[in-house]
């Protein structure tokens, strides 16, 4: 029985790993707007790092992605990416 164990960048603290005290430490966030990746933006966010999304459109319907965007921005991201990947798919 394995338990998962997250990267230490992500649960250790940003202070610590920090060799400019100026600059935050980064971490990308694969983001769908809903409410879970809302969330955990926002936790990472406060948890002093500097968040940057990553959204991929790969047909879904109905989805606004500027709406993502402007959500992603409003929670604390510092940039959002959104991908256009349906030729990929």
């Amino acid at each position: 029985q394995t338990k998962f164990s997250p990267p230490n960048t992500i649960m250790s603290d940003p202070k610590k790993q920090r060799t400019d005290e100026s600059a935050k430490p980064k971490v990308v966030l694969a983001y769908s707007g809903g409410l879970d990746t809302s969330v955990i933006l926002k936790w990472l966010s406060e948890k002093g790092f500097d968040v940057i999304c990553f959204c991929a459109n790969v047909g879904q319907q109905g989805e606004d992605f500027t709406a993502v965007k402007a959500k992603a921005l409003s929670c604390g991201a510092i940039a959002c990416h959104c991908t256009d990947l349906r030729k990929e798919f």
